[in-house]
């Protein structure tokens, strides 16, 4: 497992890169903060108070919707794009990355997958989330906390990311 603190309030969104190498998540302390998954390390923390967030298909912008939608270069968080009414740009229509093959039941006791990754318990420490994504055998939960906890559920068991 790997601990991503940053966020001083509940995380209300969460996205892992098209790539799987990169996290967003969105607050209720107004930030959008980007992370590396491999080394922990937060990237960016952008100023918005985001209600859902996005990675561009090619990973180059990071999305996230509010009372405005907004577009961050991921390089250098720079905000290239704001748009608060009307129709979404088509840039914007971006799609949250979801692995169908995983999801959890009602009460998050249990993470329910397919072949070939198992039916998988989770541990009571790990149920209290607000948010929650998805990438191959790698799940991203946001916390109530403010925490963002990364775990690898491969095949073989779980492992630290």
């Amino acid at each position: 497992e790997r601990v991503l603190e940053g966020h001083r309030f509940e995380v209300s969104c969460i996205a892992f890169s098209p790539d799987g190498s990169l996290i967003a998540s969105g607050s209720k302390d107004q930030k959008v903060r980007v992370w590396n998954v491999a080394t922990g390390e937060q990237l960016h923390k952008l100023r918005h108070a985001a209600t859902s967030v996005a990675f561009r298909p090619d990973g180059s912008h990071v999305v996230s919707r509010g009372k405005a939608t907004l577009v961050w270069d991921i390089v250098t968080g720079d905000l290239i794009l704001s748009h608060s009414c009307g129709p979404l740009p088509d840039m914007a229509r971006l799609p949250q990355y979801v692995d169908p093959g995983l999801q959890f039941s009602p009460d998050y006791m249990w993470l329910l997958g397919e072949s070939p990754m198992p039916t998988r318990w989770i541990a009571p420490e790990y149920r209290n989330i607000s948010a929650h994504c998805f990438s191959g055998s790698k799940v991203c939960l946001g916390r109530l906390t403010g925490r963002v906890v990364v775990l690898d559920l491969n095949p073989q068991g779980p492992s630290i990311v």
